[in-house]
């Protein structure tokens, strides 16, 4: 432990206790009680590929960046708009915070991700909202960048009013020229290796 400190940083750490379930996992490791088998396999299945994405954005409103005809195109899968897009406030505050990036090495579920991840927090809407407008706003066009490009979904678990978790997606379309943006509930779609989740860090 004492050299892995002296090569680790401080965000790979806690990474590796959100892998192992927590503060709880940890210590279980540590008594030796934590089946390494499966803490192996979701080590192979989750690839961290950023431990700090910044964000930082002034406040804007709602109507300024959520819409289908603006700078940036976008558009909107049905659930997000009955589920995320009502849950947005129109006056959105300025957000700054960090974020981690992990890579699917292999088809998951919703609940192999979250349980691989150590149940991490989830993003509420207008959280959800600044981040995705820093986000795209780097890539409008579907440049290179921190969001994946290449038809893979980029996920975010945004938690509603009524503390029902869902996941929502953001993919690029090439042949629609915008980025489309999804929700589903958790366990109705099955996730393919190589999209990337998106955590409050």
């Amino acid at each position: 432990m004492e050299f892995a400190s002296k090569n680790m940083t401080v965000g790979e750490l806690n990474a590796i206790v959100k892998i192992l379930g927590g503060e709880e996992g940890a210590r279980s490791l540590l008594r030796g009680e934590l089946v390494i088998s499966r803490a192996s396999r979701v080590l192979n299945h989750l690839k961290f590929i950023a431990e700090t994405i910044e964000i930082s954005i002034s406040s804007f409103t709602k109507s300024s960046f959520f819409k289908t005809d603006g700078p940036v195109r976008l558009w909107f899968g049905d659930n997000f708009k009955s589920w995320i897009l009502p849950a947005i406030p129109e006056e959105i505050p300025g957000f700054e915070g960090k974020l981690t990036q992990t890579q699917l090495t292999k088809d998951m579920t919703d609940s192999e991700i979250k349980q691989g991840l150590g149940q991490p927090e989830s993003l509420t809407p207008t959280e959800f909202a600044a981040v995705i407008r820093h986000l795209i706003e780097r890539q409008p066009q579907g440049e290179a960048g921190t969001l994946l490009t290449n038809g893979y979904a980029n996920i975010f678990y945004v938690k509603l009013e009524d503390e029902r978790v869902v996941a929502v997606r953001a993919h690029w379309d090439s042949d629609y020229r915008g980025w489309g943006l999804g929700a589903d509930d958790l366990g109705d779609f099955g996730w393919r290796g190589g999209s990337c989740v998106f955590l409050r860090s």
